[in-house]
């Protein structure tokens, strides 16, 4: 008799403490959900308000016209650019963190949030750009006016304007590499996903197919000085898909115990 509570006893406590890891695993898919719709709208607004509506990669003249004219947007754009470069980041650590929650080898999971966080290191260096271009471009920042009265004198709109079209590249390109090491992330998540079954399969592979589309992508535009757009879109289409289909899935549902658990924390 005494012998059978013991075994409820130890029954109930394995029980409790998967309902608690349940939990825990259900709050960090929320917190990545909502951390990745933030950044797919940020990523949304810099794409379509700010790099098809106020760049113009083939007229320097008119690209800084179109900053100053729409310097609300702009700002707002580097605002974007930064939330989702936060947002991204956290993602990526929660990820992470899910996967070592359920099971899965943290050495495995580390390598998820870290591919991420280098992505994030690139993306943070284009913003800085981004931000350098407001100094150069906005007449009135106090900034400005101490590089034109210090540096430049009466020709600073010209030097200012080649200096804001570099920085723009530099943004433009830092994006893209950045791309590299978003590839990677989402390459290794989906080997993880569909390898120990903690997201649907189809998820995973869905991951596995965005990862090398993104790679192909970034490196077609860093190689090929005029890359077709048609090509850039259709290559771009299945990471697009695949962060709402992630965000979405970790909004409402919760992620398993890793099928391969046991065998992992033997490992």
């Amino acid at each position: 008799m005494k012998v059978q509570q013991h075994h409820v006893e130890i029954l109930q406590e394995e029980v409790e403490e998967l309902a608690m890891r349940g939990k825990r695993l259900r709050s960090a898919a929320v917190g990545a959900g909502m951390c990745q719709s933030v950044s797919v709208l940020c990523s949304a607004y810099m794409v379509f308000a700010i790099r098809w509506m106020l760049l113009d990669w083939t007229m320097i003249d008119k690209t800084i016209y179109n900053i100053q004219s729409n310097w609300l947007f702009w700002n707002i754009g580097v605002l974007a650019e930064i939330v989702g470069c936060v947002s991204n980041t956290l993602v990526g650590v929660l990820l992470g963190m899910i996967m070592i929650g359920a099971g899965v080898n943290p050495a495995s999971s580390s390598l998820i949030i870290l591919f991420k966080l280098m992505e994030q290191v690139i993306v943070a260096i284009a913003i800085i750009a981004m931000i350098m271009v407001g100094i150069f471009v906005y007449e009135d920042n106090a900034m400005s006016t101490t590089i034109k009265y210090y540096f430049y004198s009466d020709a600073f709109p010209e030097i200012g304007m080649q200096m804001s079209f570099f920085l723009l590249l530099l943004n433009k390109y830092g994006i893209i590499f950045s791309h590299v090491f978003a590839g990677l992330h989402y390459s290794f998540l989906g080997f993880i996903v569909h390898k120990f079954g903690v997201f649907p399969h189809k998820l995973g592979k869905a991951l596995m197919l965005a990862g090398p589309c993104y790679i192909l992508n970034a490196s077609l535009n860093l190689l090929i000085s005029r890359y077709n757009d048609q090509l850039h879109v259709l290559f771009a289409l299945p990471g697009i898909l695949v962060q709402f289909w992630l965000a979405s899935w970790l909004l409402i549902n919760t992620p398993s115990p890793s099928k391969n658990r046991d065998t992992l924390i033997k490992g």
